[in-house]
């Protein structure tokens, strides 16, 4: 086996494992949030929540996915350089103009009304804090693109760190609450943008190129809009569950949703190491077939980690959780299978990434949701957080499906259509023996045996594969 091979595996054991670690980190402080906010504490930190997340996709405009798409199209040293200061200075400039334009509409807003949910202050102190996440971000992806998983880790590492110690004196010893967590969020976020700084950037930043600036613009602008809709298709059982008004329901599902995330976090790790790999790989000869068998690759594993985790969400969920939330279990599985489909979207958008035509890549998203959300909005009425659960898994199908035919067709991925099927298949035929034996705990656990034997049998891994695995195309 290659030894690229290795490192990237390597990689994402690495991202895997600091992302595991940063979630269980997150969860024990769950504790400490419900002894010291109340209620209405965390209905304000939520709306900090999604304001924060779309505030954050307007300033970092997509241009992490620049710095990877340019970064290996020079070798040089200084071109690596250039690519990386045009990144950061235009996530800055936008930064400053979305602070400035968002500041201003706050205190318009506050000049005509004295009713509010958050105080102005709290705003502009999320709005700071997201703004350097924003251009830390940049650095990150840097780090990603140089395979500095140690760097990348480290700063990571220091900046949970000091977030939690400052969490902890903040809300626990000072009683500060709200303003506790966003401050520890601003400071934290202060230090590891320092930290980039002295570590990164002052070595790596130069004069940034206009021209370059331009042709980035470009190609990343889509990602805003693109950034919006998944937004919204990840919020739409939410949505859905809302709108018919059963908000029961609705927590439920979110605490389902909690679990199935599993899935999401797995493929991150994959996600983090392989798409600047992909990058990376994209003028050789066989970059296509590459692209073609990791995606089978990455999509039968995710299936994998989907399954593992639906034969175990009874006991996850009846550990976890109390008696009123043990339903949540009927959502796991089509939660689950959209999360599946979501971490494959980096690697199918390949062919439309290297060909610069991003602008497909909201209309995808568009269509997919202007599709899936009406079915799931119905099925929603009919069953429940079962219907819109399967119905936000279809959206993600949707999408799926339209990004391989639109990346194969720009870039001629010779995706192997047969063995997906069989993947599908076989996935299908293991979930179908674990309801049926669901009752018989040692019997439903066969089904993942009967998934992997089932590949096997079928020959999904051939000798093509190892191949293209010694050769270290992955």
């Amino acid at each position: 086996m290659d030894t690229s091979f290795k490192k990237i595996v390597v990689q994402i054991g690495s991202y895997g494992g600091w992302l595991i670690v940063s979630k269980s980190i997150g969860f024990m402080l769950l504790p400490l949030y419900t002894h010291y906010l109340t209620p209405a504490d965390y209905g304000v930190l939520a709306l900090l929540d999604v304001f924060a997340t779309y505030f954050g996709i307007v300033v970092s405009a997509g241009f992490s996915n620049s710095l990877m798409r340019y970064y290996h199209k020079h070798k040089k040293i200084r071109w690596h350089k250039i690519v990386y200061s045009s990144c950061v200075t235009s996530v800055f400039s936008i930064g400053l103009i979305a602070l400035s334009i968002s500041l201003l509409l706050n205190l318009i807003y506050l000049s005509v009304s004295d009713v509010g949910y958050i105080k102005s202050d709290i705003i502009f102190y999320i709005l700071i804090t997201t703004f350097i996440n924003s251009v830390s971000g940049i650095t990150f992806t840097l780090l990603r693109v140089q395979g500095k998983v140690k760097a990348f880790i480290t700063i990571n590492a220091i900046n949970l760190f000091i977030s939690v110690s400052l969490n902890i004196v903040l809300i626990a010893v000072l009683g500060l609450g709200v303003y506790g967590f966003i401050y520890s969020g601003l400071i934290s976020a202060v230090f590891a943008v320092s930290i980039q700084t002295f570590w990164v950037s002052r070595y790596f930043f130069t004069a940034p190129s206009k021209k370059l600036i331009k042709l980035m613009v470009k190609y990343s602008s889509p990602y805003i809009l693109t950034g919006f809709v998944n937004a919204f298709t990840h919020n739409m059982g939410i949505i859905c569950l809302t709108i018919v008004g059963d908000l029961s329901q609705t927590g439920i599902y979110a605490v389902g949703q909690k679990i199935a995330s599993i899935v999401g976090v797995v493929g991150s790790s994959i996600a983090l190491a392989w798409t600047p790999h992909m990058f990376k790989i994209s003028n050789d000869k066989d970059s296509a077939q590459v692209y073609a068998k990791s995606t089978l690759l990455i999509f039968t594993f995710m299936l994998f980690i989907g399954l593992c985790l639906t034969v175990v969400s009874g006991p996850i969920i009846n550990l976890m959780t109390s008696s009123s939330y043990h339903s949540a279990i009927i959502v796991i599985l089509p939660i689950a299978i959209g999360q599946s489909l979501f971490v494959l979207m980096p690697v199918l958008r390949i062919g439309i990434n290297i060909t610069n035509k991003t602008k497909y890549i909201p209309l995808i998203s568009f269509v997919s949701v202007l599709i899936g959300f009406p079915i799931a909005l119905y099925l929603s009425n009919i069953y429940g957080m079962y219907g819109v659960a399967w119905g936000l898994s279809l959206t993600w199908a949707i999408n799926v499906l339209l990004t391989m035919l639109a990346s194969s067709r720009l870039y001629s991925i010779p995706y192997d259509y047969k063995n997906i099927l069989i993947v599908i298949f076989s996935f299908v035929m293991s979930i179908a023996f674990y309801y049926y034996y669901i009752h018989i705990e040692l019997l439903s656990i066969l089904s993942i045996l009967i998934y992997i034997l089932m590949i096997y049998v079928a020959g999904v891994f051939s000798a093509e594969i190892k191949s293209i695995m010694d050769n270290g195309g992955l």
